[in-house]
């Protein structure tokens, strides 16, 4: 199981804190739905009220924790299911990191996931250019120097 510090998350990942809560919250569970088989179940805690919220971007639980905060509500998740099942929680937060390994359970930086969910641009590999002479002379001294270090 892999939970995930809702806002922790988001606000940790430049590109979706700059879209604002609401735009960010829907990018951030669009991807982990497109990521879901090779995650596994994946519940996703942000603090707040729910508001019209769904409880589940198709197969991805979310939690609004209205009474009480997210690390709250990951601590006694955490508590409850750490030493039973296998929980792995993405934060960055250093309190509910120590809780969690307290209490068997894995974490996950915000970090790592974020490369799986937004993996960097890849940038195109420039072609090699070989300068070339543009002498009959520069040309002739360049094949003499590629035999003599047997280039």
């Amino acid at each position: 199981m892999l939970v995930i510090d809702g806002y922790n998350f988001l606000y940790q990942i430049p590109s979706l804190k700059k879209k604002g809560k609401e735009r960010g919250r829907e990018i951030l569970l669009r991807k982990l739905e497109e990521k879901k088989k090779s995650l596994g179940e994946i519940w996703v805690i942000f603090d707040g009220r729910r508001e019209d919220r769904k409880d589940y971007y198709r197969k991805v639980k979310v939690i609004y924790t209205e009474e009480e905060t997210a690390d709250d509500y990951i601590k006694r998740m955490v508590k409850k299911k750490g030493m039973k099942e296998k929980i792995t929680v993405v934060t960055n937060d250093r309190e509910i990191q120590e809780f969690v390994r307290i209490h068997g359970g894995e974490i996950l930086p915000v970090e790592t996931l974020r490369e799986k969910l937004f993996p960097p641009k890849k940038e195109k590999k420039k072609e090699e250019i070989k300068p070339t002479p543009s002498t009959a002379k520069g040309r002739r001294i360049t094949e003499e120097l590629k035999k003599v270090w047997n280039l």
